[in-house]
């Protein structure tokens, strides 16, 4: 049987009578010039919307409908989604250690609560609950449970008991959930999203992704789950499948996802208009800020050089150690407590009860090089 195949449209002349064929020939012919311009001009991939967003009430996940291209140029148009992910994983830990002569047990992770759902806070009377079930200690010498009348105090990884337990061996049962990456993906049809979880970790990392993008998936993003005092989520689109080029309908070029705006400087007043991606040096307050969307997909000025990264050091006072006066602690021989002065940087607690910060003054000295830097010593 002869196939026809054409490449060029069939000269129509309606006085002579047409067949259907010939009209769907030209019809076939012309999707396929289409098709074919769509990819050579923009390339597959996806092209707009799949918007990530995240309801932690009920630990789902949300991706709000989207285009793409396919891979034979279609335009595929995809509903939207919502993954029901669940709270956090976690497993069980037992860790055998020695309570330092300061009463401190320093563990390997910091202790889960699945009732809070994020690390457990000790700190009584302010934070004074704790389950047995997810947190326990064992006296090996003594073979006997710590109590809550033992233990003193529970943050991140540091558990402080009673004094006089100084030098004893401990067995500690715990919680244990760290940070994850999970992958988001989606059929290349657009008939099938895949939530792949991935494993819990210090440095959590997702190399099975590549498994699925070789067989016929797009790369939504990812949701990195950070699990600490508080649950949440950043989603990561950096390295999703974005078709190569695409203009929207406000005429801004995007390439590879990211909004074309040639060369950019930074703004010293605050604009009235900002684009995405726009900087601003707040001159006043010192910050540099950044016009980005936030998690709900709202605009705002995001701090770039803000104190959030800054790491939580801890320090111990022993009873030899107080001063004369009972009121006044420099950390002169504790060079890790240097902190920044007016930016609720220190967290004082005394004989387990928090120090509210009216009830305390810092400390600081000038910089010998910098007349504007302080640093905070006490």
């Amino acid at each position: 049987m002869a196939i026809r195949i054409i490449d060029k449209l069939n000269d129509l002349d309606f006085s002579a009578g047409i067949k259907a064929q010939y009209i769907n020939e030209n019809f076939d012919l012309v999707r396929r010039w289409i098709e074919a311009e769509r990819l050579r001009i923009g390339g597959w991939g996806l092209v707009e919307g799949f918007e990530l967003s995240r309801d932690l009430s009920d630990f789902t996940v949300h991706v709000t409908k989207g285009m793409l291209i396919n891979e034979d140029g279609e335009e595929v148009h995809v509903d939207e989604h919502t993954f029901q992910v669940g709270p956090p994983v976690y497993k069980d830990m037992v860790e055998e250690l020695t309570v330092s002569a300061e009463g401190v047990i320093t563990l390997s992770f910091a202790p889960y609560s699945n009732i809070q759902k994020h690390t457990i806070i000790y700190n009584p009377p302010e934070y004074s609950e704790l389950s047995s079930d997810e947190f326990n200690i064992i006296n090996l010498d003594t073979g006997s449970h710590l109590t809550t009348k033992d233990i003193r105090f529970i943050d991140e990884n540091i558990c402080i008991v009673n004094n006089e337990l100084a030098g004893a061996k401990v067995k500690v049962t715990y919680l244990y959930a760290n940070d994850r990456i999970d992958g988001i993906l989606l059929k290349k049809d657009g008939s099938e999203y895949i939530y792949e979880i991935g494993i819990i970790s210090t440095s959590p990392t997702q190399q099975v992704i590549q498994d699925y993008l070789k067989n016929g998936y797009y790369l939504i993003g990812f949701a990195y789950w950070h699990i600490g005092k508080e649950i949440d989520v950043q989603f990561i689109t950096t390295d999703r499948n974005f078709r190569p080029i695409f203009v929207d309908e406000d005429n801004n070029l995007y390439l590879n996802g990211v909004l074309y705006t040639g060369n950019k400087f930074i703004y010293f007043v605050e604009p009235e208009y900002p684009k995405e991606n726009d900087l601003w040096y707040d001159t006043e307050n010192e910050i540099l800020y950044i016009w980005r969307p936030n998690e709900n997909g709202e605009y705002e000025w995001k701090a770039i050089n803000d104190l959030s990264r800054f790491s939580r050091e801890y320090g111990y006072f022993s009873e030899a150690e107080n001063p004369d006066d009972l009121q006044t602690f420099t950390f002169e021989e504790k060079p890790n407590l240097r902190f920044v002065p007016g930016q609720n940087s220190l967290t004082i607690v005394i004989d387990q009860v928090l120090v509210m910060r009216d009830q305390f003054t810092e400390l600081y000295e000038q910089s010998t090089y910098d007349d504007n830097a302080v640093t905070g010593y006490g």
